[in-house]
């Protein structure tokens, strides 16, 4: 069948991997610059498909999933790097030991006297044999399920899909002094000793030894390992990632669900599993764009198994959104469509520009927590066919207020890429002002929204009466302290509405934030000056972020959001957020 995929591959810090490649169907992209790829009209198994992400210095992960007909399936993962432990005389042989990310937790690699040929050729290795190992538990973090290969199903030795339990999984490889890869020759075997700490959740006597497949995306039994005291040793016959444990059920059964607002709009990147019985689980999946989601989970008989949803990007008790116990399952179970209440989801809106009013077929909005998007969770959001120049996307509420989220649309008609904006991860429905998806070099402009109504100010290419400008005075407001400031006036000659925007000079530099704004204004400019609402201004909802800053007569772009109160005895507040570019003339 069809298979199509998409989703953001980082590293153990967090950060965006970029420019690895990752391959589907025998179609192959590249992760952009904030770790995103996707991969259209692949051909994959009805019942499993494989995407495989490599880059140079991490472990390859292969991921498997059940493809979503007519729909795409969207995914998180978090490439391992090789860390090398130390190195063994290929000839002698030798061992190495290697903690876990975690405390308690150790491996041991032996390896025999002549036991490791080069991977391309098969020639024997006598030279020095670099050793990268990782060695992950369940307890070391939650995101262990974006870090091991697979979805928890297995091949027994009769040829029968099966699930898997997980505590720990180990990733070893051997290198030359060139690099090149090593593995181990047939005939031979090395032992691999896994070492724990007591009363950790492992099998009480001897287990099966699993390794990954990455050709078939499942794990295949491997041998078997010996309990020894708080130990496990095995004897593997090849690298790659290997897990000792047992099988958690005979039988695999598919679910699905479908999750909405209460208008009916998809919820896209909500994190779902089904666990049964405490084991652990590495099944959890994301909605994809249409808030649809499929994947499979034990059968279970009489242990309960619960369907959860989590608010954030990991399977945290403390935020599960929506939750149903299944006492006893058997067959498929689908969970039908899932409302969220509104307090749990953020709902952002707003227009994209291409400079030339042309369509934005195929764009996207993405979105996250860093200033560059390149750490941390990002999100991908596509237009639909039906809102080609405006987007609508919702976010999951993961607790807090006035939390920062920054996006950048891109245009994939001609690869252009907006500059950031702003807006809180606050529960309800906001308006964006305008993302100009254009060829910067020239233009200049200021959008923002008030209260949900969208005012656009724009030069193109200097040209026409829609104009943008900014001034830099060390010493205002006349009557005040002195402070170094920068203002910047957006308004049309045609209209009488405009914002007068001023604040910080001196804190303004690229990536900076949280300048306090001195004046804020929405202005009629004719035929007399007259302030909606100055200055009064909340310090702790109000932000700027710088994202671009030039030299005089290059430009200065960035970023606000703020709330604005009118004079007494008004209490009214407005919300504002916006963005701007234009040109330094001093």
């Amino acid at each position: 069948m069809v298979g199509q995929i998409s989703g953001f591959a980082i590293d153990e810090l967090g950060r965006s991997v970029e420019g690895a490649s990752v391959t589907l169907g025998g179609l192959t992209t590249i992760t952009d610059k904030y770790g995103y790829f996707e991969i259209s009209n692949a051909q994959v198994a009805e019942n499993a498909g494989n995407i495989s992400i490599a880059k140079t210095g991490y472990f390859t992960l292969t991921k498997t999933f059940v493809p979503t007909k007519n729909g795409d399936t969207f995914l998180r993962v978090m490439l391992l790097a090789k860390k090398s432990v130390g190195t063994i005389n290929a000839a002698t042989g030798g061992s190495l030991t290697a903690g876990a990310v975690n405390s308690g937790f150790s491996v041991v690699i032996a390896l025999p006297a002549n036991a490791l040929v080069l991977a391309a050729s098969g020639t024997t290795y006598n030279g020095t044999a670099s050793v990268a190992m990782q060695s992950l538990s369940t307890s070391y973090s939650r995101d262990f399920y974006r870090m091991i290969p697979g979805d928890s199903r297995c091949i027994d030795s009769s040829g029968n899909e099966k699930i898997i339990e997980f505590s720990n999984v180990m990733f070893i490889e051997f290198s030359g002094t060139g690099g090149e890869l090593l593995k181990i020759a047939d005939g031979k075997t090395a032992s691999l000793t896994l070492n724990i700490p007591n009363n950790s959740p492992f099998p009480p006597s001897n287990t099966s030894m699993w390794y990954f497949d990455d050709s078939t995306g499942f794990w295949k039994k491997g041998g078997e390992a010996i309990k020894i005291g708080n130990s496990y040793k095995g004897e593997i016959n090849r690298t790659g990632c290997w897990n000792y444990n047992d099988i958690v059920s005979d039988k695999i059964l598919n679910f699905d669900c479908k999750v909405l607002d209460r208008e009916g709009h998809p919820v896209p990147n909500i994190l779902v599993g089904v666990e049964v019985g405490g084991h652990s689980v590495n099944n959890y999946l994301y909605t994809n764009s249409s808030g649809y989601v499929k994947g499979i989970f034990p059968a279970s008989t009489n242990t309960p198994a619960f369907f959860r949803m989590f608010n954030g990007e990991e399977p945290d008790y403390s935020q599960i959104s929506y939750e149903k116990q299944i006492n006893s399952q058997t067959s498929d179970l689908s969970f039908g469509t899932v409302i969220l209440d509104a307090e749990r989801i953020i709902t952002l809106q707003g227009i994209l520009d291409d400079c030339e009013f042309g369509l934005q077929n195929n764009s996207y909005i993405i979105a996250g927590t860093s200033l560059d998007l390149k750490s941390g969770d990002n999100y991908c959001f596509h237009l639909t066919p039906e809102n080609i120049n405006s987007f609508r996307i919702n976010l999951s509420h993961q607790g807090g207020v006035n939390f920062p989220i920054y996006l950048v649309a891109k245009n994939n008609k001609d690869q252009q890429t907006s500059l950031p904006s702003m807006a809180y991860m606050n529960p309800g429905k906001y308006t964006l002002p305008t993302f100009e998806v254009c060829n910067l070099p020239n233009l200049e402009y200021m959008n923002y929204v008030v209260d949900s109504v969208e005012y656009t100010y724009r030069s193109y290419f200097n040209a026409g009466d829609i104009f943008t400008e900014t001034a830099y005075f060390a010493n205002y407001p006349p009557t005040g302290s002195p402070r170094d400031v920068i203002s910047i006036v957006g308004k049309d000659s045609q209209s009488t509405t405009g914002m007068y925007l001023t604040f910080n000079k001196i804190a303004s530099q690229v990536g900076s934030t949280n300048n306090y704004y001195n004046y804020i204004y929405s202005m009629n400019f004719t035929p007399s000056y007259n302030s909606t609402f100055p200055d009064h201004i909340d310090p702790a909802m109000s932000q700027v972020t710088i994202t671009e800053y030039g030299n005089i007569g290059e430009y200065i772009s960035g970023s606000f959001i703020a709330v604005a109160k009118e004079d007494p005895p008004s209490t009214i507040k407005h919300l504002i957020n916006g963005n701007f570019r234009v040109k330094r003339v001093q």
